[in-house]
């Protein structure tokens, strides 16, 4: 999964930070005080059949992504929400199939050419 953020700054502070169970790592970014307000994701996601199970967390956590980058919660309590609200969010995703290439194999059903790392569509 890749978060593409605006380079607001040459260099950034960044920490690496789990980011929940056995879905690797992710970045802090501090971006100061005046907010992000446009964002683009990207997230690149393995659709074979052994990464069910983070898929199905995928399923969960990346509404609740959205969610919260578009209606910021208040979890400080101060009655303020936490950061500003994207105001435009953008959202790519495409797979790791790129098929078998030029070689069919029996009974697989794969494509030659996958999904050819293509962006999907009516997601």
């Amino acid at each position: 999964m890749v978060l593409t953020l605006p380079m607001l700054a040459g260099c950034l502070e960044r920490r690496g930070t789990a980011i929940g169970p056995n879905i690797g790592f992710g970045q802090d970014v501090s971006v100061g005080d005046f907010g992000v307000t446009r964002v683009d994701l990207l997230f690149v996601i393995d659709n074979s059949g052994s990464m069910s199970q983070e898929q199905d967390n995928l399923a969960v956590q990346i509404p609740a992504l959205v969610r919260d980058l578009v209606s910021p919660p208040d979890h400080d309590a101060d009655g303020e929400p936490d950061w500003a609200a994207v105001e435009s969010l953008r959202i790519g995703i495409a797979t790791t199939d790129v098929g078998t290439g030029s070689v069919m194999y029996p009974g697989s059903r794969c494509a030659p050419r996958g999904e050819d790392g293509a962006l999907r569509e009516g997601l």
